[in-house]
């Protein structure tokens, strides 16, 4: 599943001094991610890919009257591709953006 891919690029995109005092650096960390997913409620998440790995995600939130971002993350490499502009601008929520 995807769940991995995207704690593997969030815990990527921030540094050890913050990993340590958020979530992203419990070693639960996936498995809310995972059980995010599973309900489907809550923030959205949308991937990037290329080849099949995932090398970009977004996680967002319907507000009452407009779309929230709340993370981007591009693995090394990535920026600058169009996949994090794709990834949030797609309309349908848990869905993939191939580059």
């Amino acid at each position: 599943m995807d769940h991995e891919a995207i704690v593997s690029l969030m815990h990527h995109g921030v540094s050890a001094r913050v990993r340590r005092i958020i979530i992203m650096g419990s070693p639960h960390f996936a498995r809310v991610i995972a059980d995010t997913l599973a309900a489907d409620r809550g923030d959205k998440y949308v991937v990037g890919t290329v080849r099949e790995r995932v090398v970009g995600m977004c996680s967002r939130r319907q507000g009452d009257t407009s779309l929230q971002l709340n993370h981007l993350y591009l693995g090394t490499g990535y920026s600058r591709t169009g996949i994090g502009y794709r990834a949030g601008h797609r309309r349908t929520a848990q869905d993939s953006v191939h580059a």
